[in-house]
């Protein structure tokens, strides 16, 4: 399995052919591995073994019993998803796929895949490609697509990470300032309904430890610990904190799965132990199941336009 190794003064990020994978991340002065890493590069194409720093495509997360309708047709996508849902682009999304060289430097990469019409169900021929530039101290991604006809789209970067030596994340803080916490069913998919996160556990407003808030019932009532969607206020940003050390990300999108690692595992990791909370992932997406409500953001790629988001990773130390 061929890697690529971005390396500048403040982070030396390895990332895999394979789902255009982010494999290790190393920062700040301890240059400690701040993301959850699989030991062996082979369990990475293990469906069972889950998403750790893959791009996932051609829509993250979760679309209800696996059906959308697109232009007065419907389609039928992998149920790969408890519950009879589709989650994460089907049994081989883009996570699982090679992707092939466009260009690479010291500071900058570029990995494109091709995803052929009806691949996991999904309409069209698919043209995409992801960017990972360093500059400085932040990490910019960059997702672009175009497509023969239209499809959906939602691409997201499903790194869990944690910013300590700790065996989990309860020590770390986190500031999220959404207004709405996305209702979800039993089976994690959406409802379509917005929750005011004002009184709740779901408020992120100001710096909160996760440790307050992880093992509160009504965040554990279907997931065991954060596997929610937030809708951005004002600001785009999710930002993790443990002592000095800081994670802040901002991005094009208009919000946010933060996502607790509250399932185990199969597989070993590389330098850590699994435990419950061993990381936290930041999803930031379009919102999860948008084909089907229709109050929520439009997710069709049309014909002859291009999907364009970023996603900024600044890994600092105050």
């Amino acid at each position: 399995m061929k890697t690529y190794t971005l390396k500048n003064e403040f982070h030396e990020i390895t990332i895999l052919e394979y789902g255009a994978t982010v494999h290790t991340w190393y920062s700040f002065k301890e240059k400690i591995n701040i993301v959850i890493s699989n030991k062996n590069l082979e369990d990475y194409l293990i469906p069972e073994n889950g998403y750790f720093g893959a791009t996932v495509g051609r829509f993250a997360n979760r679309i209800r019993d696996g059906k959308f309708t697109l232009n007065n047709k419907e389609y039928q996508l992998a149920k790969n998803f408890s519950g009879g849902q589709h989650g994460h682009g089907g049994y081989e999304g883009f996570n699982k796929k090679k992707f092939e060289l466009v260009s690479f430097k010291d500071n900058e990469l570029v990995l494109s895949y091709f995803s052929k019409d009806m691949e996991e169900g999904y309409p069209g021929n698919l043209d995409f490609k992801v960017t990972y530039k360093l500059d400085g101290t932040k990490l910019i991604v960059k997702y672009h697509a175009t497509t023969d006809k239209d499809t959906i789209i939602n691409i997201v970067n499903h790194a869990h990470f944690n910013l300590s030596n700790e065996p989990n994340i309860l020590n770390h803080s986190l500031y999220l300032p959404a207004k709405y916490v996305l209702e979800t069913d039993k089976d994690l998919v959406l409802t379509g309904n917005l929750k005011e996160v004002k009184n709740t556990p779901f408020d992120f407003n100001t710096f909160t430890l996760l440790k307050d808030v992880l093992f509160k019932d009504e965040v554990r009532l279907y997931a065991n610990g954060l596997d929610h969607s937030f809708l951005f206020d004002k600001e785009h940003v999710s930002h993790l904190k443990y002592k000095n050390k800081n994670l802040k990300i901002t991005s094009t999108y208009p919000g946010t799965q933060a996502y607790s690692m509250n399932n185990p595992i199969n597989q070993p990791l590389l330098d850590r132990v699994f435990e419950y909370h061993a990381g936290i992932a930041f999803e930031h997406q379009y919102e999860p199941n948008a084909i089907n409500i229709p109050n929520f953001s439009d997710v069709i790629l049309r014909k002859g336009d291009e999907y364009n988001e970023e996603v900024i990773y600044d890994v600092f130390e105050d």
